[in-house]
């Protein structure tokens, strides 16, 4: 499980005010020249400079005290607080007002866009959208400050900006929800973030609806204030979604799924649904103290797999939406899923060789892909696999060996492999003995289940060999690391750049807990158009027992936690 980043709220408040007054003050100033009269400043200006200076005082003191703080960017928030203040004074100026204002804008634009980790044309629509939001809210500033006799003149200039402003604003925000991947579904809006998005909508709903009536000559003063406070209301909502996770996209129809549930108030637990097609799926916690089914109150404990962490549980789904339940403590939460209309699962994913195959479909996720799982790794060997087992059965031969021990399962796979092992044994003269031996050779080219077995059995002296050769498809970060001296085949490098940076999306999106494997790595080739097509060499895994200095820092990053894979042979093939 991951911990989950709670919000500092200190700081959204902060931004959310330092926000609504730089607003306010760059709005009424880009709006002066609409408001002068004959080149004299108009009878609203003292109301407006006593609203612009307390909002410059307030705004820019507690902008500068956070930034000092190491809460804000200081190199941003000296010149936002500098010309927050420094607009006020040139509001007798429309032209110096419009430029200082126009600047003001910009900056508070640029801190809640680019600052926030927006990009491309994101930073775009965010930046129009806080521009139409200043010019909104100054105007209602301004028309709710006015002076009796020139109020309803004021709104009848500015009128046109002010729903020019409303326009923009709701078009951007639609754009900006688009482009962060919200859609109009109950996942969104079931979440935070969705609930403060529709209040963020109302408000600016209730701004509209109150500005129409501002038109009224009797409601211009009352209607413009209650429009302010809902703009503001507006602003400090969008400004709050910053520090608010969006929710994730809806899940694609019979496309495997992960996602990252909330367990408590600070932890997340990423889940993994497998093929996400209606009838039997599996489902993977990185934990084995969860329950999980589709009907809350009766839930199923998941269970350890042979081969694997965290825990596994077989989960029947119906045909389109539903939802699985999912309980790690006392309250259970749920995930939403979606199985579409198309072909059951396949019979494998609930067969012993099901944990591979979600590993498969995990390393397709890491990579980004969203296509349906059309098969499992045991349904057939690979060419590249078949030939990496005749390069092995040539090694043994090379070494002196005169047996070898065939370890399989009934997978299709398994039965391909062993034809391969058996013609290349025939092709060496190396006999095939019934079972294992002291002095026979043990290749394993079984499914992970069978695997485990066999290596526990060869790490506690159970199961005789003459050395344990691992079929290419066994390499898994969580058997590697029993000790048990087996070698595996592989025709990629598990330290080199590309197998280190999928170990490391798969913890980071799976969990610290999560084993690497060959299929999960084959999958996120596949995912990027690539394969793995360099020649076989034998690898072996182990802990390493030394300590580091700092004891509080595990070695991570490869393969194996705490680990390291070795290459012990040059090329076979």
């Amino acid at each position: 499980m991951s911990a989950a980043a709670a919000p500092d709220w200190v700081a959204v408040v902060v931004r959310d005010v330092v926000l609504a007054t730089a607003a306010v003050i760059g709005g009424v100033a880009l709006l002066r020249p609409l408001v002068a009269r004959s080149g004299s400043v108009p009878a609203a200006t003292r109301a407006i400079r006593v609203l612009t200076r307390t909002a410059a005082f307030v705004g820019g003191t507690t902008l500068v005290l956070f930034a000092v703080t190491g809460h804000a960017v200081l190199w941003l928030a000296v010149p936002q607080a500098l010309f927050m203040i420094g607009v006020t004074f040139t509001l007798g100026r429309p032209a110096l007002a419009v430029a200082s204002g126009l600047v003001l804008t910009l900056l508070t634009a640029f801190d809640a866009v680019v600052v926030a980790g927006h990009t491309g044309w994101d930073i775009a629509a965010g930046t129009v959208h806080t521009v139409a939001a200043a010019v909104w809210l100054g105007a209602t500033a301004t028309v709710a400050t006015a002076r009796r006799g020139t109020r309803y003149p004021t709104l009848r200039r500015l009128a046109p900006a002010a729903v020019t402003g409303g326009i923009l604003i709701v078009l951007t925000g639609i754009a900006q929800a688009w482009m962060d991947g919200l859609r109009p579904d109950a996942t969104a809006f079931g979440s935070t973030f969705g609930k403060v998005l529709l209040l963020k909508t109302a408000l600016l709903g209730i701004a509209a609806v109150i500005g129409v009536l501002a038109h009224r000559r009797r409601w211009a003063r009352s209607a413009s204030k209650v429009s302010a406070v809902a703009l503001a209301g507006a602003l400090a909502a969008g400004s709050t979604l910053i520090a608010i996770s969006p929710p994730p996209a809806a899940p694609v129809p019979g496309v495997p799924l992960l996602r990252s549930v909330p367990v408590s108030a600070s932890q997340q637990l990423p889940v993994l649904v497998v093929p996400q097609r209606p009838g039997w799926n599996l489902v993977h916690v990185d934990s084995t103290d969860v329950a999980v089914g589709t009907d809350r109150g009766h839930l199923t404990p998941v269970a350890a797999r042979p081969g694997t962490t965290g825990g596994w549980a077989l989960v029947e789904l119906p045909p389109g939406s539903s939802k699985i339940w999912i309980q790690h403590g006392e309250t259970p939460t749920s995930l939403h899923v979606d199985t579409g209309h198309g072909p059951p699962a396949t019979p494998d994913i609930a067969g012993p060789d099901g944990p591979e195959c979600a590993s498969a479909a995990l390393g397709a996720l890491a990579a980004g892909a969203d296509t349906p799982l059309a098969s499992c790794p045991g349904d057939r060997l690979a060419n590249q696999d078949a030939r990496s087992l005749a390069a092995v059965v040539a090694f043994i031969a090379d070494r002196g060996g005169h047996t070898i021990t065939l370890v399989g399962d009934s997978s299709p796979r398994s039965l391909a492999a062993t034809e391969v092992v058996r013609d290349a044994a025939a092709a060496h003269h190396l006999a095939i003995a019934p079972r294992p031996q002291a002095d026979s050779a043990l290749l394993v080219v079984s499914g992970w289940t069978e695997a485990n077995t066999t290596l526990l059995g060869v790490l506690h002296s159970q199961v005789p060999s003459l050395g344990a050769y691992l079929a290419p498809w066994l390499a898994n970060s969580r058997m590697l690391a029993y000790g048990s001296g087996a070698v595996v085949a592989l025709r990629f490098d598990p330290r080199s750049p590309q197998p280190l940076q999928y170990a490391t999306t798969l913890r980071r999106i799976a969990g610290n807990d999560e084993s690497a494997s060959a299929a999960g790595y084959r999958g996120w080739l596949v995912a990027k158009g690539a394969s793995d097509t360099g020649p076989t060499s034998l690898y072996a895994g182990s802990l390493i027992s030394w300590l580091p200095a700092n004891l509080a820092m595990p070695i991570s990053g490869g393969w194996i936690e705490n680990g390291i894979i070795a290459k012990i042979t040059q090329p076979l093939d």
